[in-house]
């Protein structure tokens, strides 16, 4: 009988980080007529802690779903990470940008300490560089968008998201031309559309279907755009892998 001992989960905590300040509001574009309210200081991070005392850390989390998180987690090896993320997924509250995964990232980093690797070395991957980008999230005119591009790539940026809301092809189109137009080939372009919201009611403003997200797609291609993110609802898998197979720019 192997009588090698199990490293188990024993306790999942949220740690604040410091107190949370309101600084102002903007209209995105992905919520025509809506406000985004921005922040400085708040946030957390979420620390799981194991048996032998390897502390795992992820983004922070609602600290109301740390009982609900506890009642799965706790004894459980954070090696059966599939079992446990899937029960996670089903049994707790799942709260926009302060869900549980915190808790699975934080499983996850158990996992690389434990067995000395970086995560992306155990899931098979081999960059260990990534490319820095701006991404503009104001509703603004396309000429703003394109002086706005140009003061960034003046000021050293390679790359831009740009995003998509208005309510033809045509006007979208324009506004990566212009952009084009203004930082020639000094800036990757990369294009989100915001399509895959899927909390509560849908993404406010112009709802993309496979036909729209298709057209713009292969005009993109004619620009060398980067990538476009987001163009079909997130579980929308058979017209997104359709999408991804009918055009050469990445989905």
């Amino acid at each position: 009988m192997d009588s090698k001992k199990i490293m188990t989960i024993t306790d999942v905590k949220v740690i604040p980080l410091k107190k949370l300040e309101t600084v102002g509001s903007i209209e995105p574009a992905w919520d025509k007529g809506g406000l985004m309210h921005f922040n400085k200081g708040g946030g957390s991070f979420t620390e799981v802690h194991t048996s032998e005392g390897i502390v795992g850390i992820g983004p922070g989390m609602d600290a109301s779903l740390v009982p609900s998180v506890l009642e799965i987690v706790r004894g459980e090896d954070p090696f059966e990470i599939e079992k446990i993320s899937q029960r996670l997924r089903y049994y707790v509250q799942t709260l926009p940008y302060r869900g549980t995964a915190g808790v699975d990232i934080a499983i996850w980093d158990i996992i690389g300490k434990t067995t000395g690797q970086p995560l992306y070395k155990l899931w098979g991957g081999s960059k260990n560089r990534m490319m820095p980008y701006a991404s503009m999230i104001l509703l603004s005119h396309p000429e703003e968008r394109a002086e706005l591009a140009q003061s960034l790539s003046d000021s050293g940026w390679k790359a831009i998201k740009l995003r998509l809301h208005h309510e033809t092809i045509q006007e979208d189109i324009r506004t990566v031309e212009l952009v084009r137009e203004a930082v020639g080939d000094s800036m990757d372009i990369m294009v989100d559309a915001n399509q895959a919201q899927s909390f509560g009611k849908w993404q406010p403003g112009v709802v993309w279907d496979y036909r729209r997200a298709y057209e713009t797609g292969k005009l993109l291609q004619d620009l060398n755009v980067y990538w476009l993110e987001e163009p079909l609802h997130r579980f929308s898998f058979k017209e997104l892998a359709q999408l991804n197979h009918s055009l050469s720019l990445p989905v």
